[in-house]
């Protein structure tokens, strides 16, 4: 089991992991009314935490302790129903900080987003370094 399927955040949203392996996730969220803005269009909210904890487990196949630093969002287009599923790969990684790059689309293939992050590789050793 991968840690991150404990997490109480992404559970309470609905993020669901459906795979991972070495550098590389991906999961879905299935689309309901908590998730609906004051216009009644999916948060951004959403996606981005989507798209973040994505990120979050691909960097951590890599690393025993890999956290987000940096994460930079574009959002697409809007939806209101449906699936949103995210692919996160690596596109870089180094000893410590690693660039990954997220991929939402919906039910039809449409991309809704798009994100590129950094994250940093803390030592696991006593200097912290």
């Amino acid at each position: 089991m991968n840690p991150f399927e404990q997490d109480n955040f992404a559970k309470h949203l609905g993020i669901e992991l459906l795979d991972h392996g070495s550098g590389w996730a991906k999961a879905r969220l299935a689309i309901g009314p908590r998730h609906h803005n004051a216009l009644g269009v999916v948060h951004n909210g959403a996606i981005y935490a989507l798209t973040v904890w994505t990120m979050a487990v691909a960097a951590n196949t890599e690393a025993p302790v890999s956290v987000g630093i940096q994460a930079n969002i574009t959002y697409l287009e809007t939806i209101t129903e449906g699936t949103l599923t995210a692919h996160a790969r690596a596109v870089s990684t180094r000893p410590k900080i690693s660039a990954y790059r997220v991929e939402v689309s919906d039910d039809h293939s449409r991309l809704i987003a798009t994100l590129q992050g950094l994250t940093f590789t803390k030592s696991t050793d006593r200097t912290g370094s």
